[in-house]
């Protein structure tokens, strides 16, 4: 996982979601589009056609560094894992961006707890056919934190979209940035 990026290379962003525009407003918000590139993929990217796999794979193996951000949900996760999985055959760096305890920060502390309360809901009836053990694994607390991790082992879902209200944004880049998770950027 994260090393010093390579001189010359762009940065890539990857946020993997449902479908939809609104957590692409966040990876906007987070990242300069000067220095960095974002695409999206859905949950489903993969179709084992592999007509997805081959040019993903010569752009992460073209990238400097890969930033990736997912839901906290067992279909994020999955869909994350999947893009890792790539991401490290094809030698790539990368760094899990989100959705991890790290990103709670952004949120005052007084507040914290009932706020990821309001912003959890159950895990939608189309998310809950994986595995328990398989959900477990995903959401490992040194990859997402013991917070997420016990949102997503009680059966709820934490979406990018709850980060994107302007109060939280300098919270969040700021949190992001100390854990180096964000190069530091004017914007």
């Amino acid at each position: 996982m994260g090393c010093s990026p390579s001189a010359g290379k762009e940065e890539l962003v990857v946020h993997v979601c449902k479908g939809g525009d609104s957590a692409g407003r966040l990876v906007d918000q987070l990242y300069s589009k000067r220095e960095q590139r974002a695409i999206s993929l859905t949950y489903g990217w993969d179709d084992g056609s592999g007509r997805v796999i081959k040019p993903l794979a010569d752009l992460f193996a073209k990238a400097k560094y890969v930033h990736v951000l997912a839901d906290m949900s067992p279909y994020g996760l999955g869909a994350l894992q999947n893009v890792v999985d790539l991401l490290d055959r094809v030698g790539a760096r990368w760094r899990h961006v989100g959705i991890t305890d790290v990103w709670f920060g952004a949120v005052p502390a007084a507040t914290r707890e009932s706020w990821i309360e309001s912003r959890c809901f159950p895990l939608p009836e189309e998310m809950r056919g994986l595995s328990p053990r398989r959900v477990a694994r995903l959401a490992s607390a040194d990859r997402v934190g013991s917070r997420c991790r016990a949102i997503i082992r009680t059966g709820l879902v934490l979406e990018l979209e709850a980060f994107l209200h302007p109060e939280y944004r300098a919270g969040l880049r700021r949190v992001l940035r100390r854990t180096g998770a964000l190069a530091a950027q004017s914007r």
